[in-house]
């Protein structure tokens, strides 16, 4: 994802080709939706008699951020212009990792600590 999000970004601003910057999005959208099935698979699998919920919040959760994503990429848009676009992207997915990278740490500890 952050690396079709550098590509866009550079193909944008430096390139100005439509067919480079489709290709860089092509990249992106790979990076970032390639990811939903595996990601149900895997709630389904950490605790079966909550599949249907735990799927069901995490759908609504992916819709409820491309929500925000759009009015947020709409507001800049209106705001700063397109250029403003890749780096707030790049900003927020760092801030996603980051997140992710907190509770998988967290989720480590508690594993490491209940089997103490």
């Amino acid at each position: 994802g952050s690396l079709g999000l550098a590509l866009w970004m550079m193909a944008y601003a430096w390139l100005e080709n439509v067919g480079a910057v489709a290709v860089a999005m092509l990249v992106w959208g790979l990076g970032c939706f390639a990811f939903t099935s595996s990601q149900q698979a895997r709630l389904a699998q950490s605790e079966p008699t909550l599949a249907s919920a735990s799927i069901a919040l995490n759908s609504s959760s992916l819709y409820a951020g491309q929500a925000l994503g759009a009015a947020l990429g709409a507001a800049l848009v209106a705001g700063a212009g397109y250029d403003s676009l890749g780096p707030t992207a790049r900003v927020v997915a760092s801030l996603a990792l980051g997140c992710s990278l907190l509770a998988d740490r967290a989720l480590r500890q508690q594993t490491a600590a209940a089997h103490q």
